[in-house]
């Protein structure tokens, strides 16, 4: 049962990765083989920061609303509600143009009361993505 979870959690991450541009080809991610490390050198040698390792402002933001996604998925499949909303919420302050999530948050609300919450989840979201 924990396989099946865990195969779900990481077919959800990875789609929604791809839904949000993080990843174009998500078997190319995944099969990646990796690259052996240099021999050891007697000096300690500074790198440079690769240019193509580095995020944007944009992609950032998208990585960390990722994670926020991935830790709300988490936290509902252990059960924890509170928890997962929270971090469904901060998704969505980051990526508000998810809307699917917008509208299984503006439920939740309207079922805690919290309606007009619930309404400008929305309304962000259809500003987002009209």
């Amino acid at each position: 049962m924990r396989r099946l979870i865990a195969n779900r959690f990481v077919t959800r991450v990875i789609g929604f990765g791809i839904w949000v541009g993080l990843w174009a080809d998500p078997v190319s991610c995944l099969a990646q083989k990796a690259k052996p490390s240099p021999a050891p050198q007697a000096t300690p040698q500074v790198k440079k920061e690769s240019s193509d390792l580095v995020l944007s402002r944009a992609g950032e933001r998208m990585a960390d609303a990722l994670a926020a996604f991935a830790e709300g998925f988490a936290a509902e499949e252990e059960g924890d509600i509170d928890r997962a909303l929270e971090a469904y919420l901060r998704c969505l302050m980051l990526d508000a143009s998810n809307y699917e999530l917008a509208i299984k948050v503006a439920f939740e609300l309207a079922n805690r009361g919290d309606v007009p919450q619930g309404i400008n989840v929305l309304k962000d979201a259809a500003k987002a993505s009209p």
